[in-house]
């Protein structure tokens, strides 16, 4: 590693693990919470997920076809 390596954060490049985003995630929603009740944090837990979702669609990880084929009838032809 490099000098500039262990200062990444110079050139803009962060990265947060997923135990770190968890922590994050938890420690804003029960700070939600306490300030501003649980219906607003239930709330901002369902508008969250929705989005993360839709950030995952955008970024080609959802297949969008496959999803719609699931809920589609197949008019009692076998898949």
């Amino acid at each position: 590693m490099g000098v500039m390596g262990a200062y990444s954060w110079l050139s803009g490049e962060t990265h947060m693990s997923w135990q770190q985003f968890g922590f994050f995630a938890g420690f804003l929603f029960v700070a939600l919470w306490s300030l501003a009740g649980v219906g607003a944090a239930l709330g901002a837990l369902i508008v969250g997920l929705i989005c993360f979702y839709i950030g995952r669609v955008l970024d080609g990880d959802v297949n969008v076809g496959e999803i719609v084929e699931r809920f589609t009838p197949s008019n009692g032809k076998p898949r």
